[in-house]
């Protein structure tokens, strides 16, 4: 499981309490270790809501197709002007 702040999961669209526990206060991220640690329900559900959603956004195989299609787009702009 993950406990960070927001500005740590800026970019990445996870949700509190789904893929990760957010807080930005040390007191709360303290709170929030705390919780994680002694509430083996939520251990579970955040450990496997945030590994599929690390493999469906983020594993090689999805990385590798988002980057294949950029570059075929940009590709095909190259040999547009070029004509």
């Amino acid at each position: 499981p993950v406990v960070a702040t927001s500005i740590a999961e800026e970019g990445l669209a996870v949700q509190h309490r789904k893929h990760v526990l957010t807080s930005n206060t040390a007191e709360g991220l303290a709170e929030l270790t705390e919780e994680v640690l002694h509430d083996h329900k939520l251990w579970e559900t955040l450990s496997k809501t945030g590994y599929h959603f690390v493999m469906e956004q983020y594993n090689w195989d999805v990385i590798s197709k988002k980057l294949d299609t950029i570059y075929q787009q940009l590709g095909a702009r190259h040999r547009d002007r070029t004509k």
